[in-house]
């Protein structure tokens, strides 16, 4: 076992390579949706009606003085009705006649207010005629030429992954804002251009490296995740039929442990798909029977059906029990980064029925149903929008009738979740990662660095494991350590209020690293906003910051999957990884690797710590098992060191996976905390996590003001208010109307044209995706305001920043694309 001087720094404090993630549509194709001419219009009536307001109530004032001065009857009534329409802000045919019949006898000053009123009154009639008919010319423009950008084969290939059912509806030749086709149309051309959340064409990624202002890669591919998760599903209910399960590798699962009592605890996986998004945990059981009598052969080598029954003495079936609940195994004939898990899986269930064994039909339709879900799902990756229509509908259908013939449930997820991800990589914008951006996030790293804690979860472990095993004690058994933690009743309780005791903490702590022990480490996401390229190499540019995650990098090593990124970027990854943690080998950690494809992990990159309750697979030889492993009480450093049983040496555990960390609990967390118990306070552009205080709720525009540090944008500003002062289209309001009231809302809280609009976390609803809105593109205002959920109660605007004159042109000078950077850094030093 070795170790470093505390005293010697090894860690660099900005990771040399970024990722860039590119829209796939240039923002200036939004601009050229926006009404332009009607919303100028829309200003005139604005500027009109306000100047028109003033000079009403002097007139008004004017006449009151001359009323008592007329002796004509006629005509002091007509100078009374006159006031009364000028006050009232009504304009008729009677209007003009008590004007002609009062002009004559009031004083000069009169005359030339209700004059002036007059010709202001016909100047507003006339622009509102123009802009109701300019209006109605341009949304009918609009429309056409979002159908045409929607009708590009790569945004159709990438929308018939996405959103197939869309896709797949016929839109209609006219379509208003208001209509539910064009709110769906404006949301992902929007989502295309300015929101750059990597998924097919949709957003591209593309590894870059600070100071190199050459692309890494020139040309673009593609690759594909397989339906990994249904994949799954359908191993697993292969175990059902006996034919096609003894063709089944099996292994205990293990996480299982006996007890001093005898008894039996183990780990068992729960598998699930939440609004689309595939997650899972772990639960800590107390086996008996069959079960528990399997954590005796925990060491015995993989085998088949009919080996594990005669080593269980227990029939087959009751064996096939054992696979369906999580105590034995299946070995998936897949790699982890298989693009066809599916034809994997059909390959390998495919051949003769084994010895001994009578065909089965239901054997014969699940593997015709496995293989038409193979072909669908390599069809799938086709470019042709209308192939991979067909082809996803064919793999939820496929993949129903596989499961249904083995007597499985059919997950809801199957009909609706997406079951293909597709990456694209493209050249990426280089000049962009030049050395004034890499001086940018010295100085974030600075900041954050001054506002961290370890947590208060971190010390409890320690305190626990001290108390079983003694100050300076090791167990040679991680897990069972682990399985303690999990099964204590207070484990719940201990993770809420040491959460609590980090946020109320006045103090910091040094966010350096020993051993297993990691340095604080965050991921920031950011924009650079600038005119030119030229401006950004002089460092007259901003640098915005759009969030922070925790952890060393994983959203840069989510991208390695995608062709050419490992050979650019991977080892300096690597070297990143073991530069955090010196003196401990980095095993690359993450939760539900089997069945979420976000939680990719790349072995390349470094040896991945293979999860218990995780299936094993094809390659998974590199692993590391977590049932591997010890740790050992440190008492100089007061922290808690893993290593590996058989040669002593320390490894630490980099979370590397995309789903952010504080939605993991379990046995995950636990053995996540060893390396990175750090916790950030620092927050950027609005973010509130859970437990940070709530703001006091709005009750008129509560504004807040940019807030920078040099270049970086660390806050943008926000406007946040109660919904019903937000400008809301009417039921019958004519939209040129309504555009009106928009610009006049707009002017009068000084709001910019283009913004961010979302509901306000903290009214605890489900946190939806912030809305680009043009105010002057209906077709935007519609979709974002009716994103909003209807017990929104406040929203906030976000400026956009960049807006449309910062966005810079590709690397081949061709039209400026929304671009966001992501960089790894380390606050403190790795030992």
């Amino acid at each position: 076992m070795t170790t470093t001087s505390p005293s010697t720094p090894t860690t660099p404090h900005v990771c040399d390579v970024v990722i860039a993630r590119t829209g796939g549509l240039a923002p200036g194709r939004l601009m050229a949706l926006a009404q332009e001419k009607s919303w100028a219009l829309a200003d005139e009536v604005r500027e009109l009606e306000t100047e028109r307001a003033a000079l009403a109530t002097a007139a008004a004032d004017l006449l009151y003085t001359v009323v008592p001065a007329l002796d004509d009857r006629d005509r002091r009534r007509a100078v009374v009705r006159l006031r009364r329409d000028i006050h009232n802000d009504r304009c008729t045919d009677r209007t003009r006649k008590d004007l002609e019949t009062a002009l004559p006898v009031l004083p000069d000053a009169a005359r030339d207010a209700c004059r002036t009123w007059w010709d202001l009154t016909g100047a507003l009639a006339e622009r509102r005629e123009r802009a109701e008919k300019t209006l109605q010319d341009e949304l009918d423009a609009s429309w056409r030429r979002m159908r045409d950008l929607l009708a590009d084969p790569r945004m159709r290939a990438a929308l018939a992954l996405a959103s197939p059912e869309f896709i797949r509806s016929r839109l209609p030749e006219r379509a208003g804002p208001e209509q539910r086709s064009a709110r769906t149309v404006a949301s992902y051309l929007t989502r295309a251009a300015v929101k750059t959340s990597p998924f097919s064409f949709l957003t591209s990624v593309a590894p870059l490296r600070f100071g190199v202002l050459e692309p890494l890669s020139r040309t673009e591919d593609r690759v594909s995740c397989g339906a990994t998760p249904l994949a799954v599903e359908l191993l697993l209910s292969a175990a059902r039929l006996p034919g096609l399960a003894a063709r089944l590798t099996l292994r205990v699962n293990p996480a299982l442990r006996e007890q001093p009592d005898g008894s039996v605890l183990g780990l068992l996986p729960f598998r699930a798909c939440a609004d689309g998004f595939f997650c899972g945990d772990d639960e800590a059981q107390y086996l008996s029977g069959l079960a528990a009598r399997a954590v005796r052969h925990r060491e015995d080598p993989r085998a088949g059906l009919g080996v594990w029954a005669t080593r269980l003495n227990a029939p087959e079936t009751a064996v096939i029990r054992l696979v369906r609940t999580g105590i034995l195994q299946p070995v998936t004939p897949w790699a982890a980064d298989s693009p066809a898990p599916l034809r994997a899986l059909a390959d390998f269930l495919d051949g003769a029925v084994p010895a001994g064994r009578h065909g089965d039909s239901r054997e014969d339709d699940f593997r015709t149903a496995l293989s038409d879900a193979a072909h669908a799902e390599r069809a799938a990756t086709e470019l042709d929008a209308s192939a991979r229509l067909l082809a996803v509908e064919r793999l939820r259908t496929a993949g129903g009738r596989a499961l249904a013939a083995t007597g499985a449930f059919v997950p809801d997820w199957l009909a609706t979740a997406p079951l293909v991800h597709e990456t694209v990589r493209g050249a990426g914008p280089a000049l962009q990662a030049a050395d004034t951006v890499r001086e940018d996030m010295e100085r974030l790293r600075d900041i954050l660095a001054a506002d961290v804690v370890r947590s208060r979860f971190y010390d409890r472990l320690v305190d626990a494991f001290v108390a079983f095993y003694g100050r300076g004690g090791r167990e040679p058994d991680l897990l069972s350590f682990v399985l303690k933690v999990v099964r204590h009743h207070a484990l719940a309780a201990t993770i809420t209020e040491t959460a609590r005791q980090d946020r109320a903490r006045t103090d910091s702590d040094r966010p350096d690293g020993f051993g297993t022990l990691a340095p604080a480490t965050a991921t920031a996401l950011f924009q650079v906003a600038s005119p030119s390229y030229e401006t950004v190499q002089t460092g007259r540019h901003l640098t915005v910051v759009n969030r922070l995650n925790v952890g060393p990098g994983a959203l840069l090593t989510r991208w390695l999957v995608a062709p050419g990124v490992h050979e650019a970027i991977g080892e300096d990854l690597s070297g990143w990884l073991r530069r955090l943690t010196p003196s401990a080998e980095p095993l690359q950690t993450a939760a539900w690797t089997d069945w979420a494809p976000v939680q990719y992990l790349d072995r390349r990159l470094a040896p991945r710590l293979q999860w218990p309750t995780a299936l094993p697979g094809a390659g998974d030889h590199t692993d590391v098992a977590l049932a591997d492993l010890g740790l050992r009480h440190d008492p100089a450093s007061g922290t808690l060191q893993a290593y590996r049983r058989k040669d002593g040496r320390t490894v630490s555990f980099p979370y590397l996976g995309s789903v952010p960390r504080h939605l993991i609990g379990g046995a995950h967390r636990i053995v996540m905390t060893l390396t990175d118990p750090w916790v950030l306070r620092t927050r950027v552009n609005g973010e509130r996590h859970t437990g940070d205080p709530e703001p006091e709720p709005a009750h008129d525009v509560v504004r807040t003001a940019r807030r920078t540090d040099g270049r970086l944008v660390l806050g943008r500003a926000t406007w946040r208010m109660p919904r019903r002062m937000l400008p809301e289209p009417s039921r019958d309001e004519p939209p040129a109307e309504y555009l009106v009231r928009l610009r006049r809302w707009s002017a009068e809280h000084g709001l910019p044209r283009r913004f961010y609009l979302r509901q306000a976390a903290h009214i605890r609803l489900t946190h939806a995706k912030p809305a680009w809105v043009d105010l002057a593109d209906l077709y935007s205002v519609h979709a974002a305001f009716r994103s909003l959920a209807a017990d929104a109660h406040e929203v906030e605007i976000v400026e956009a920043l960049p807006d449309m004159t910062d966005y810079m042109p590709g690397h081949d000078g061709g039209e400026a694309l929304a671009v966001e950077l992501t960089a790894a850094l380390a606050l403190g030093e790795g030992r």
